[in-house]
């Protein structure tokens, strides 16, 4: 097998290591007079790819899945179902080995790049010898980790199509990693008390006595702004009198609101400034077993779960001893910052779209160069 080492457990194979092709010959339908009434597609690698539906029973392709591949064009087409083809210039190509995704192939040719402006067959002469990332795992490809990508590309993909905006397409993608990687995993877990320092902030009264100095005044209303990782200003300032009275945090602050509006949202605060009594701060993290974006990212998955189970009473209250005894899991450290520099790029790439206002489109195509370069 001709291959090349890339990232850790990552491999270049070349595309013909991979698949078998076989020639559409046998299963060109003879005849075109398509009717939706027929049961059996006709298609094609282009763009309209569903030509109409044949009633002919012989010749037709019944081993899917496959992907099929326009010998000219170079289009391809991800096919689970039996089907017929209008044309031979095409090849219909399945993998060499049970422990190679169809749908993984299908996504890293889409992610292709070569000039097809001459009029040739393309497979044989140029595809065949072009390489692809593939993860391995023990010496062999991993078969989980390639539909562990494809599902993250097709929650990409149908985020995509429904035209979301791309703040919202890049926070959903996230949310789709982040449960791809850690939440059905059945890592081991500990109590939050056990990897962090947990503190009540504090307010002083009357606060109006102290408002209106230049020190950050953390409020719950603020959790409900900006993004979903880091905050990045307060709505109010107090006095140097007021912050000795409050709890002061340093830029990089792990805090949660157990209380009001922002009740059951983490962030990680971008400046100095103290809390307000409504939120609590995690420091002192042991880093042995915890990364503080992982942490932000799982009890962020739990903020319905907490607010429907915060108890009772003038305004529901997450108090300490809820939050101590709230068990997280710990799945390897190695995993936890790799998703780390994930969210790292992901906020990146908003900062860029700022700059370029990068439509969905192009950012679907941007997220899948990342993924098969072995970078998510």
């Amino acid at each position: 097998m001709k291959t090349k080492q890339l990232t850790k457990n990552w491999k270049e194979i070349e595309l013909e290591e991979l698949l078998d092709y076989e020639q559409p010959t046998k299963y060109i339908v003879k005849s075109t007079n398509y009717d939706d009434s027929y049961q059996t597609p006709v298609l094609t690698a282009g763009k309209s790819f569903l030509l109409g539906y044949t009633n002919e029973t012989e010749g037709i392709f019944d081993n899917p899945p496959v992907i099929i591949f326009d010998d000219f064009t170079t289009a391809t087409k991800y096919v689970d179902f039996k089907f017929k083809v209008k044309s031979s210039a095409m090849k219909i190509l399945k993998p060499k080995n049970e422990k190679i995704s169809p749908r993984f192939i299908f996504y890293m040719m889409k992610g292709i790049r070569i000039n097809s402006s001459t009029h040739k067959r393309y497979y044989l002469s140029v595809y065949q010898q072009i390489k692809i990332p593939i993860p391995f795992k023990d010496g062999e490809p991993d078969l989980e980790e390639q539909e562990r990508i494809v599902k993250i590309l097709e929650d990409a993909q149908r985020l995509k199509e429904k035209g979301e905006n791309v703040d919202n397409f890049l926070d959903e993608y996230l949310k789709s990693v982040f449960s791809e990687m850690f939440l059905v995993k059945g890592y081991p877990e500990e109590k939050l008390e056990n990897l962090c320092v947990i503190r009540r902030g504090a307010s002083p009264r009357p606060i109006k006595k102290y408002l209106g100095g230049d020190v950050p005044w953390i409020k719950i209303g603020d959790g409900t702004r900006g993004g979903d990782i880091y905050m990045y200003n307060t709505r109010e300032k107090i006095t140097e009198e007021g912050a000795k009275k409050s709890v002061m945090l340093k830029s990089g602050s792990f805090i949660f609101a157990n209380c009001g509006v922002s009740l059951g949202f983490a962030r990680i605060i971008k400046f100095d400034g103290c809390i307000h009594d409504g939120w609590l701060s995690f420091a002192n993290l042991d880093k042995s077993k915890l990364d503080g974006i992982y942490l932000l990212k799982f009890i962020n998955s739990l903020t319905d779960h907490l607010r429907k189970t915060a108890p009772d009473g003038t305004q529901p209250n997450l108090n300490t001893g809820i939050m101590k005894r709230l068990k997280v899991p710990l799945p390897p450290l190695s995993e936890q910052r790799k998703f780390s520099k994930i969210v790292d790029q992901i906020n990146g790439m908003k900062e860029y779209i700022k700059k370029i206002n990068l439509n969905s489109g192009e950012l679907f195509n941007s997220l899948t160069d990342k993924a098969f370069g072995g970078k998510l």
